[in-house]
């Protein structure tokens, strides 16, 4: 995927993603917390319309960035093939409370579609 392409659904700026962890909804899960912001409400704001993401995963939860962009890259392609059942407009980020070698995708999958049913709930 190109930086800036079509298809491009992450969240960069350090500002906006600081901003989404301060101003946004928190919901837990068991492995992940997630916060959801309306991609309008962001400043500095999103030039392109959908859904954003940003992962947050520190290197005090795991010294193995091996692990850490694993995870990343799991939660990614979880938030792009599950683009229909993600509300459109709204800007989230992951921070990953848990980092466990025995974490399957499916559990990852499971506790973050989770988290975004919650979010589509509250409004």
């Amino acid at each position: 995927m190109i930086a800036g392409g079509e298809g491009d659904f992450r969240l960069r700026k350090d500002r906006q993603i600081r901003f989404v962890l301060e101003k946004g909804r928190l919901f837990r899960g068991q492995k992940i917390i997630l916060r959801a912001l309306p991609s309008d409400k962001i400043n500095p704001p999103i030039e392109k319309s959908g859904s954003f993401l940003a992962v947050v995963i520190s290197s005090k939860r795991e010294k193995r960035a091996v692990r850490r962009n694993r995870m990343k890259r799991q939660l990614r392609e979880i938030f792009r093939t599950k683009q229909s059942e993600i509300p459109q407009q709204k800007a989230y980020v992951v921070v990953v409370r848990q980092v466990d070698k025995q974490t399957t995708y499916q559990e990852l999958e499971k506790d973050f579609l989770n988290l975004i049913q919650k979010s589509k709930e509250e409004k």
